[in-house]
């Protein structure tokens, strides 16, 4: 009989310690999804040196503009991602939120590869995926420039009307961006090439930061096999025009598989 009453008592004690700590567990919840976001840890992949995307920005948004954070419960951190998400210079990101009041906010910026200048003053940029990222009023980036008509945007590259791309060739956009990354990233012809330019003639000029020539490197549908163009004008850049100076000719012309033609 004491036995029982002892296995009584002791499932009375568990019963007891059991309440309790539920108690303070539902007490340390409510007190938590009470507690005020207070601090924001945002990263910026790469850090704020693209200028588009920077943590004041995005802290900014969130704050002035959205108005969605209060409390740790009542944050709701996929509403921010999806907006986030929405904004053109964001890739990707990654909102989340801990007991200690901060909000954690991890941003994938879209990286610029090109600028595009239109002659009828049309101006944007493109990254990796060909989106289009309009400019921005506090930030300019340092990355190939190709002007080009308007008649030339509208056959070729993405066209922007309102926050809609109507028209988009995407073998010359990706053949465009590999060209930009690849006179970018050469410290020769990132320090040589001024602007690349799409002329009336369907032709890709380069416009050099010395002398003053310019250069049709190739038709655009050759675009695509720029680096054999480029070959041939380092070539010749090191070659005959090293004896007789940049400056001896007005165009340099090497659109043609099998000759240079460099006139006056």
């Amino acid at each position: 009989m004491r036995r029982g009453r002892e296995i009584v008592m002791d499932l009375s004690i568990a019963a007891a310690m059991l309440a309790i700590a539920v108690a303070g567990l539902s007490h340390y919840y409510s007190s938590t999804r009470t507690r005020r976001i207070e601090r924001f840890d945002i990263r910026i992949e790469g850090g704020d040196t693209l200028g588009f995307v920077t943590a004041g920005k995005v802290r900014g948004l969130i704050v002035d503009t959205l108005g969605w954070v209060s409390t740790v419960g009542g944050t709701d951190v996929r509403r921010i991602e999806k907006y986030l998400d929405s904004i053109v210079y964001v890739l990707d990101s990654e909102v989340y939120k801990d007991e200690g009041g901060t909000l954690h906010i991890e941003i994938a910026p879209r990286r610029p590869r090109v600028r595009i200048v239109t002659y009828g003053g049309e101006s944007f940029y493109m990254d990796d995926y060909g989106t289009v990222m309009p400019r921005c009023a506090d930030f300019v980036a340092d990355v190939p420039l190709v002007t080009m008509s308007d008649s030339a945007l509208s056959e070729y590259m993405p066209h922007v009307a309102g926050d809609k791309i109507i028209a988009k060739n995407y073998n010359f956009t990706d053949n465009l961006i590999n060209f930009a990354v690849k006179v970018e990233t050469d410290p020769f012809w990132s320090d040589f090439i001024a602007q690349i330019n799409l002329n009336g003639a369907a032709e890709v000029e380069l416009i050099p930061r010395i002398g003053s020539h310019k250069v049709i490197l190739c038709d655009v549908a050759d675009l695509g096999s720029a680096d054999i163009f480029l070959g041939k004008l380092y070539k010749l850049y090191f070659g005959q025009l090293r004896q007789t100076g940049w400056n001896r000719y007005s165009v340099i012309n090497l659109k043609y598989n099998k000759m240079a033609v460099c006139s006056k």
